[in-house]
């Protein structure tokens, strides 16, 4: 099956003037989850970097900020079998935090 496309999604805006684009992107341990960030080509909320993921299983596209809350780094870090930690806005002193925010770890397979 190399090469074979699995699934498909727009990530362009309603205009088609612009829309998100993939920053990361990076198979699971256990190759059921396609997980990747993304960031918005026309500039609005550079902190914020969308991270979704595709279930192999279920065929479905999900965003972890559903999960977890806003996703503020790029850089997930992918755990086996499918543990997914994420920076996220906020700290203790700060809930609006989104420079440094506090790390969230989900396991994918759980995300319903």
């Amino acid at each position: 099956m190399t090469g074979a496309v699995l699934a498909t999604k727009s990530f362009k805006s309603p205009d088609g003037e612009h829309g998100r684009n993939v920053q990361k992107a990076e198979w699971s341990p256990d190759s059921q989850f396609f997980v990747f960030s993304t960031a918005s080509s026309g500039g609005h909320s550079p902190w914020h970097w969308q991270t979704y993921f595709y279930d192999r299983k279920r065929k479905v596209f999900k965003e972890v900020d559903d999960f977890t809350g806003p996703v503020i780094k790029r850089n997930f870090k992918l755990n086996a079998p499918d543990w997914i930690e994420v920076q996220v806005q906020g700290t203790t002193s700060d809930p609006m935090d989104i420079a440094n925010g506090h790390p969230e770890k989900r396991r994918l397979s759980a995300l319903h």
